[in-house]
């Protein structure tokens, strides 16, 4: 029976490194750590496997789904503009959403679509981390005083009013995006991602 315990968290140890989704890791990860409990109810050693359930289980699975739970999810609020990010009876298009959705599958998020009406309602989900981004038209005289706060990437419109992608999260993620949306709209007109933000608006 050692054996067999031993083998059957070789497997899920294996099947847990393997997985490319984060979730079917963190149950590979549960599964292996029940085989451990097994493992050590079989070799009589009963603390350590009470410590192993305790933590390893149930503890450590909590806090992996909290986390993928909270960084899985990409919500993204929006001010419908036409051909780069609208909804009609067929569901979402433009070129912004192209490159929202594109980005979601790339890096595995779960996108979340909020519209909104203006942008004062928008800038104050941000603000209050309801949604992650934020896109739609902006006023140019604000631009500087948004990019004390966020990272900016101007969007070139259709219509010559300016649009603008803003967030406010990691280098990591702005580097992500950023790169990601030149390979759809080639460089733009963008803020440096280095640039140091200010106190909040």
């Amino acid at each position: 029976m050692l054996v067999f315990a031993a083998l059957l968290m070789l497997f899920f140890t294996i099947y847990t490194v393997t997985r490319t989704k984060p979730i079917d890791a963190v149950f590979g990860r549960t599964a292996m750590s029940t085989a451990a409990v097994l493992l050590f109810v079989l070799a009589a050693a009963f603390d350590v496997a009470i410590v192993e359930a305790l933590l390893g289980v149930f503890l450590s699975t909590f806090l992996y789904i909290t986390i993928f739970k909270r960084t899985g999810t990409l919500r993204v609020g929006f001010i419908s503009s036409e051909g780069l990010f609208q909804r009609s009876e067929a569901g979402y298009s433009g070129k912004v959403y192209e490159l929202l959705i594109g980005f979601a599958r790339e890096y595995k998020y779960e996108l979340q679509l909020v519209e909104y009406g203006g942008f004062e309602e928008m800038l104050r989900a941000i603000r209050e981390d309801y949604i992650g981004i934020a896109f739609g038209p902006i006023e140019v005289s604000i631009l500087p005083q948004l990019e004390k706060n966020f990272y900016v990437i101007r969007v070139p419109s259709p219509s010559g009013a300016t649009h603008a992608i803003m967030f406010e999260r990691s280098k990591e993620f702005a580097d992500k995006l950023l790169s990601y949306y030149e390979g759809i709209f080639g460089p733009g007109e963008t803020m440096d991602v280095d640039k140091v933000r200010g106190d909040r608006l």
